[in-house]
């Protein structure tokens, strides 16, 4: 009885976090009606975040002329802490630091080959630190997205053919080296928290693609990655097996993207306008056969929005023209979050995550990444 009581009273405080991390400067009033809750349970739960300075009160405007004791809102106290999202990639990484609200503070690309867990421990340390003396405000959450099938729940790369790993447990080996709480997820599924993090409300289903190469002074065959994540009903699916979105094996000839992997290494992976006819010709027949491919998996999801992301971003122009002249998707956009869209969304998966209702199911990994671990 004595737990029951309790897990509802951290499930409650909860909500009101999450319904003012939703809507800065909220009234009580208003989160007694959203939430189904008495005033006197909500009073006692915002004097308790009060008093731990978790959350702050702001004045809100008034809604008539009408005289009186002016009305206050709530806000989270953005200042107790920061969260870093990192995208790891074999020849670099790339972070971004968010508030709790969810606005970049810093985001930043480091080139550098990083093919051991010990390299990354020393890069992440080093940037933790920067971090707390550049933003000013502590680190105190991890997010990571890794190319491969990963089990986020209990922080496992399942398999990483381009990090080469595989049945690693990569958030217990940072926590323990960085004394943080770490989340780890499949990179495309960084990309769709990220964007589900940011789309309005009713946009329950998305669809992300992202297009990566792995290893960008080879461009071999093995190191291109085309990933989808899944946003269903509002929340990241990943399947029976974590491998949701993987697609397995090439979707076009493999000729075909041989010649468009040596174009982009003779011109360092970045698309010219002023290429040759040729060339034009082996980036049209790719994306024209890459989004066919595409075309008859995307019916089948029937997704309300499309979100291109990652390698795309280097084609708008054609891509854009081509989508648009055959009309083959619905609703589409490129990712606004440019190369950083996989590292905004781990930093987004822990803020979701942190500000979820407790899930006590043995064995889950985001237990111990609860909003008040963190917030104390």
């Amino acid at each position: 009885m004595a737990e029951n009581k309790q897990l509802e009273s951290k499930r409650n405080q909860t909500l009101v976090l999450k319904a003012v991390r939703q809507n800065p400067g909220i009234s009580r009033i208003r989160i007694a009606a959203d939430l189904g809750l008495n005033r006197s349970t909500i009073t006692h739960i915002v004097n308790d975040l009060l008093s731990r300075g978790i959350v702050g009160e702001v004045e809100i405007p008034r809604e008539s002329k009408v005289g009186g004791r002016k009305p206050i809102g709530l806000v989270l106290e953005k200042r107790n802490c920061t969260i870093m999202g990192i995208e790891w990639q074999i020849d670099f990484i790339r972070y971004v630091v968010l508030d709790l609200s969810g606005q970049v503070l810093k985001e930043e690309k480091v080139s550098r080959r990083i093919g051991k867990i010990e390299e990354l421990t020393v890069l992440l340390k080093q940037l933790l630190q920067k971090v707390q003396e550049e933003v000013g405000i502590p680190v105190k959450g991890l997010g990571i997205g890794i190319p491969g099938r990963v089990n986020p729940h209990k922080g496992i790369i399942i398999q990483s053919l381009p990090l080469g790993l595989s049945d690693f447990p990569l958030a217990d080996s940072l926590e323990g080296a960085l004394r943080l709480p770490v989340l780890v997820e499949n990179d495309a599924n960084c990309f769709a928290w990220g964007e589900n993090l940011e789309s309005p409300s009713n946009v329950r289903n998305i669809l992300c693609i992202i297009l990566e190469f792995h290893n960008l002074t080879d461009f071999s065959l093995e190191d291109q990655e085309i990933g989808m994540g899944l946003v269903q009903n509002g929340q990241v699916y990943y399947g029976s097996r974590y491998s949701a979105g993987e697609l397995k094996g090439s979707l076009i000839d493999s000729l075909l993207t041989e010649e468009f992997l040596r174009y982009l290494r003779d011109n360092s992976g970045i698309y010219k306008a002023s290429v040759s006819p040729e060339k034009d010709d082996i980036l049209d027949r790719y994306f024209s056969s890459l989004f066919s491919a595409l075309a008859p998996i995307v019916s089948t999801l029937d997704p309300e929005m499309i979100f291109l992301g990652g390698q795309f971003s280097n084609f708008k122009k054609m891509i854009r023209d081509y989508l648009n002249r055959e009309d083959i998707f619905t609703k589409w956009e490129f990712s606004s979050r440019k190369e950083y869209e996989v590292s905004f969304g781990s930093a987004g998966h822990f803020l979701a995550k942190m500000f979820s209702t407790p899930d006590y199911e043995e064995g889950v990994k985001n237990l111990p990444v609860f909003w008040d671990s963190i917030l104390k």
